[in-house]
């Protein structure tokens, strides 16, 4: 999805969409390769860190991370140790199906628009 706008060679600059936050949530989450990869990965292999994350779809560290905290942010997925209590310790994050579910049907029914019959 491209958010920025260029003027005739200038510096592109963010466009604000206007869409509501639900359906904003939807594309981020869904809209990433990546994170496509990474949700269907945990489903099937079951929770994971993020070093394991990682080689299992090789990628990096900093790719995954990144990632991660989008889903994490979306409520798709979250980690076994609360966010304001994680230090060092490895993280095993895993997939929630029902919030998945729930910004799948947000973007079904903002993108597939009713046919007049």
């Amino acid at each position: 999805m491209n958010n920025f706008k260029s003027n005739d060679g200038d510096m592109p600059r963010k466009i604000d969409p206007g869409l509501p936050t639900e359906l904003a949530h939807a594309i981020s989450t869904f809209g990433s390769a990546a994170r496509v990869l990474i949700l269907r990965d945990l489903q099937v292999r079951g929770p994971a860190s993020i070093p394991a994350i990682a080689a299992r779809l090789d990628l990096n560290e900093h790719t995954v991370r990144s990632n991660l905290k989008v889903l994490e942010g979306t409520g798709v997925l979250s980690g076994d140790i609360p966010p304001e209590r994680r230090t060092r310790t490895a993280v095993q994050y895993s997939v929630n199906l029902g919030r998945c579910a729930e910004l799948l049907l947000i973007l079904r029914t903002n993108v597939l628009l009713p046919r007049d019959t």
